[in-house]
């Protein structure tokens, strides 16, 4: 009898033992498939696709028309306008007045255009000793206009619009249509990088979908610049 439930034991020992063996085999395959799904995860997300924003780009391109628009309000034929004067680059000591912008800096930083009579502006200079850079730098302008300086003050007679400063102001018009172009085509460079750069996870139809809509919206903006110049031209011609 003694011998019988020694077998016993025995084999329910070894029976256990197996259960055992095989819970623990089970689990250990589990942690190994576990493992491969957990090293699967980051490639997976290394593969998708970067999202490419156009709208900040977009925005610069308006920014450009924008500009150019305010720039070209002030080119006028008929009574002086102080817009006719505020755009234009003043060259200035950048280490005197505190100017430390450039050696360039846009008129209406430095003093007010006011109208004194319709044939008459007055650059009132916020400091006495920017009068001078001021009256030469208009003078040197496109415009070719006469400023003289009198009691710290910038005098520039405007006179009745001939055909000659109507060519002048129309040259002055193309400039800065070129400006808002080649601005407009910085923007359409930085756009394509940065849809290049997240072209990296993306198919050849969506990196082509994405290099298309760039180029439609450089061309949109292009188009607006073309036609606030165009419009600008007419003005100046039948306006004088």
């Amino acid at each position: 009898m003694l011998g019988m439930r020694s077998d016993l034991y025995q084999r329910s020992s070894h029976r256990l033992d197996m259960l055992i063996r095989g819970k623990g085999g089970k689990g250990g395959k589990g942690g190994k498939g576990g493992g491969k799904a957990a090293a699967a995860a980051p490639a997976e997300e290394e593969a998708a696709p970067v999202e490419f924003d156009l709208a900040p780009f977009e925005s610069d391109m308006a920014s450009a028309v924008a500009h150019l628009r305010r720039e070209l309000q002030g080119l006028r034929t008929g009574a002086a306008r102080p817009g006719l004067l505020e755009g234009i680059e003043i060259a200035v000591d950048p280490w005197r007045s505190g100017h430390h912008g450039g050696p360039h800096v846009p008129l209406r930083a430095l003093g007010t255009v006011v109208a004194r009579s319709p044939t008459l502006l007055v650059v009132e200079v916020y400091d006495k000793q920017d009068a001078e850079p001021v009256a030469k730098s208009i003078a040197a302008s496109p415009l070719k206009l006469q400023a003289r300086v009198e009691g710290g003050e910038v005098l520039v007679p405007v006179p009745r619009p001939t055909l000659e400063v109507i060519e002048r102001m129309l040259k002055l018009a193309a400039a800065e249509a070129e400006s808002a172009r080649q601005a407009v085509r910085r923007a359409r460079h930085r756009a394509l990088e940065a849809a290049r750069a997240a072209a990296a996870g993306a198919s050849a139809d969506e990196a082509r979908r994405r290099d298309k809509e760039v180029q439609a919206a450089t061309d949109r903006h292009i188009r607006e610049v073309d036609a606030v110049l165009k419009a600008k031209e007419r003005d100046l011609r039948e306006n004088h």
